[in-house]
C-alpha cells in the first residue's frame, strides 16, 4: 500500500527524531575534530599530544545506523510503505549494540597488539565519549521505532477493514 496517511504526531515524531540524529552527528563530528583537546582533558594531560587520532570501527556502525534510522523517518514522512520503516529502524536499533561491542573488541585487541598503551588508552577514553553521545543515537531509534509502530497500526489495511465492520 502506497503513500499511506500519516498522522501529523507520527510526522512530528519523526520530525523530532531527525533532529535528535543531526545533533548526534554535529556532536560526533565536534569530538573528532577537537579529539586532541578531549583525550588531554580527559587523561589529566597523560596522552601526548604527538599521539595520533583515533578512528573508531563503532563510529562506522553509529553512522551506517543514523543513516538507516534517516531513511525510516523519510519513508515516515512521506507515507510510504506500512511496515518498512518499523522493520529498518527496529533491526537497526537490535543489531547495533551488537555490532559496536564487536567492534570495540576488534579494535581494543588489534590496537593492543600492534600499537602499544599509549594508543590503546586514547582510544578506550575516546571510546567513552562516543558511547556517551551514541545515548543521543539510541533515543532518536526508539522516537522513531515508537513513531514507525503508529505508523503502521494507522496505516494496516487489516486495521481499517476491522473498523467497518
Amino acid at each position: 500500500m502506497e503513500n499511506c496517511g500519516t498522522p501529523k504526531s507520527v510526522k512530528t515524531a519523526a520530525i523530532a527524531s531527525q533532529a535528535i540524529l543531526i545533533i548526534w552527528a554535529l556532536l560526533l563530528l565536534l569530538s573528532s575534530l577537537f579529539q586532541k583537546n578531549i583525550l588531554n582533558e580527559l587523561s589529566g594531560g597523560w596522552i601526548y599530544e604527538e599521539t595520533e587520532k583515533v578512528f573508531l570501527y563503532s563510529g562506522v556502525f553509529m553512522c551506517i545506523a543514523n543513516l538507516a534510522i534517516t531513511a525510516s523517518n523519510a519513508l515516515i514522512s512521506k507515507g510510504k510503505r506500512v511496515f518498512m520503516p518499523l522493520v529498518i529502524s527496529s533491526v537497526t536499533t537490535g543489531i547495533l549494540p551488537i555490532a559496536v561491542l564487536i567492534s570495540n573488541l576488534i579494535q581494543t585487541r588489534l590496537t593492543a597488539r600492534l600499537m602499544g598503551t599509549e594508543v590503546l588508552a586514547a582510544l578506550s577514553l575516546y571510546s567513552n565519549v562516543v558511547n556517551i553521545l551514541s545515548y543521543l543515537l539510541y533515543a532518536a531509534a526508539i522516537i522513531t521505532i515508537a513513531a514507525s509502530a503508529v505508523y503502521a497500526y494507522a496505516n494496516n489495511p487489516v486495521n481499517k477493514i476491522s473498523e467497518r465492520t
